[in-house]
């Protein structure tokens, strides 16, 4: 998922809409938010490193890795394979972690957070996206790149990210760090999300929004909605926020309205009850009407499992 929220949110809807659809048709395909995910192949590897920070432009991946030596900036198209990424940046004894990419003055750049030694001191360094040398723009500190994603972004004109006290920003040439919001405690492992001229974050269990010029109001009124336990992920859409839940829940609010999505397991009775009413008269069609569903579900466990354990 470009965006970890939806891939739930994708596979959930491939298996409702597999399920309903005459078992005919061999692919589905979703638009949302202006991005078309298809159906077949359910996924591809693109890539055998583990990355640390990751984002997608129109047609290639830029991500981050590391190992014990060496932390590196990597460039591969989205529809390669392993042993084709192209190595833009790399440093030794370094590690890397959120990275995000904008044009500036006609060129691409990339944004990431890279930090040496015990982790101490962290930097936000940029790089040309054809290549070269980095650039510090700033030091900064209390951030955890190791576990916290999507917790560096930008809008084209400013980067932001979110410390364990404070929502901060910069211009994207490097320069002041403007205090946003000095709510403090915040949950930085869940990211942070653009919406037109907000910032949407997480504090503790509470979802807010700070404006991008920053805001003097009470956090009371500046809050969106308030979770049943530990917000850790989130996603912003134009008009309405998705979050994730430590205990399990998926949520959207529009509006004033919330929408609990449905739960895998309500999606495990569903599999049963089309065992029991196939018709096994023709055992292969109905085998192949089930495994698009049952690859879904699969895809969903594995994601809901990577919200509660790496976010």
């Amino acid at each position: 998922m470009k965006k970890k929220i939806l891939v739930v949110m994708v596979t959930l809807s491939l298996f409702l809409l597999a399920a309903s659809q005459p078992r005919e048709r061999g692919a589905v395909f979703i638009k949302s938010e202006g991005w078309v995910v298809s159906a077949a192949p359910a996924n591809t590897l693109v890539s055998f490193h583990k990355p640390d920070g990751l984002i997608l432009s129109e047609g290639n991946i830029y991500f981050t890795s590391h190992d014990a030596s060496l932390a590196t900036v990597w460039r591969t198209a989205q529809g390669s394979s392993p042993g084709h990424e192209s190595v833009i940046y790399c440093e030794p004894g370094a590690r890397f972690g959120d990275i995000v990419f904008a044009k500036v003055g006609g060129s691409f750049f990339g944004y990431f957070f890279a930090t040496t030694g015990n982790g101490a001191t962290i930097t936000i360094k940029r790089i040309p996206l054809s290549g070269g040398a980095a650039t510090v723009l700033a030091t900064i500190s209390n951030v955890d790149i190791a576990n916290s994603h999507r917790n560096l972004i930008t809008d084209g004109v400013d980067l932001f990210w979110q410390d364990d006290t404070h929502i901060r920003k910069m211009p994207i040439g490097g320069g002041a760090i403007t205090v946003l919001d000095t709510t403090s405690p915040n949950t930085p492992t869940a990211g942070l999300a653009l919406q037109v001229d907000r910032i949407i974050y997480a504090s503790v269990a509470d979802i807010r929004f700070v404006h991008k010029t920053g805001d003097i109001t009470t956090p009371l009124v500046r809050t969106i909605a308030k979770a049943s336990t530990t917000v850790t992920a989130l996603h912003a859409v134009s008009n309405g926020v998705y979050w994730g839940e430590r205990g399990g829940a998926v949520r959207l609010k529009v509006g004033s309205t919330i929408t609990t999505l449905p739960s895998i397991a309500a999606l495990v009775p569903t599999i049963l009850l089309f065992l029991v009413t196939a018709d096994w008269r023709q055992p292969l069609r109905s085998a192949r009407a089930l495994a698009f569903p049952s690859a879904a579900l699969v895809l969903a466990f594995g994601a809901l499992y990577y919200l509660e354990h790496y976010r």
